[in-house]
């Protein structure tokens, strides 16, 4: 694949693809949390609708002194947040070209990692199994897969573990969504989970505080310290350890 030709220049920059079977699984949240608790991160949404991700960044300013860096350039836009630059993708008249934005929105990504001395790309991956995902997670350090737990997408989110076993990426999965009763170890995904030996970095409870924070565009980190900002912290924690082991980091 022709992204695997794109060169990391700054060996420690790590890229973390957030990628789920369908919409409305938490991949915005997460990303943004995500952003939050790394202090500085290169934000990519691969989505091809403004999605939750733009709308919580679009308020989060960088304040008057910091550079102010927002611009378009052929496909793709960039805004400065004070997590870091956020790039997507501009409008487009059909999905055809999705995958070579995509490409481009990675290259710039690591332009910017590199110019800016950041260590962390973290991308939101379009919610479906196709191309343009393969191009979105092609020679990532590490695969974050976001099941919805209150929903049953078992076929989608098989297909997207068995896309990182092809494409040789490691991967790891978050229950998102899960509720007091949930037993991860007797049901359908938690029976997949042990067969494949899939490593779960954490499960994040239902909570309208996520809801809450979108609105007021605010990632959940920040707008809460509850239980539920516990658990993302956790993941987040668990996915650091991740990246720091050798067969990961190299």
């Amino acid at each position: 694949m022709h992204l695997l030709k794109l060169q990391k220049q700054n060996q420690h920059l790590k890229e973390v693809a957030v990628v789920s079977g369908e919409r409305g699984e938490g991949r915005s949240s997460l990303v943004a949390s995500f952003a939050t608790l790394a202090k500085k991160a290169v934000m990519v949404d691969c989505d091809l609708e403004k999605s939750a991700l733009r709308a919580i960044m679009e308020f989060a300013k960088c304040n008057d002194a910091l550079p102010i860096r927002d611009t378009s350039c052929g496909k793709i836009s960039i805004k400065e947040t004070r997590y870091g630059p956020l790039i997507y993708p501009k409008p487009l008249r059909t999905k055809a070209a999705l995958c070579h934005v995509i490409f481009n929105l990675r290259r710039k990504a690591r332009e910017l990692a590199r110019e800016d001395d950041i260590d962390f790309v973290l991308i939101k991956c379009p919610a479906s199994v196709d191309k343009c995902v393969a191009t979105a997670i092609a020679g990532v350090n590490l695969v974050l897969m976001v099941v919805d737990h209150s929903k049953v997408y078992e076929q989608r989110w098989v297909e997207v573990f068995k896309l990182t076993r092809y494409l040789n990426i490691p991967a790891v999965i978050c229950l998102n969504k899960c509720s007091n009763t949930d037993r991860p170890s007797s049901d359908v995904m938690g029976k997949y989970i042990f067969t494949q030996e899939l490593e779960l970095v954490g499960r994040i409870r239902f909570d309208q505080m996520v809801a809450r924070a979108t609105s007021l565009n605010s990632s959940v980190i920040e707008y809460t310290g509850a239980a539920i900002s516990q658990e993302i912290k956790k993941v987040w924690e668990n996915i650091n350890i991740i990246l720091n082991t050798p067969s990961v980091s190299g």
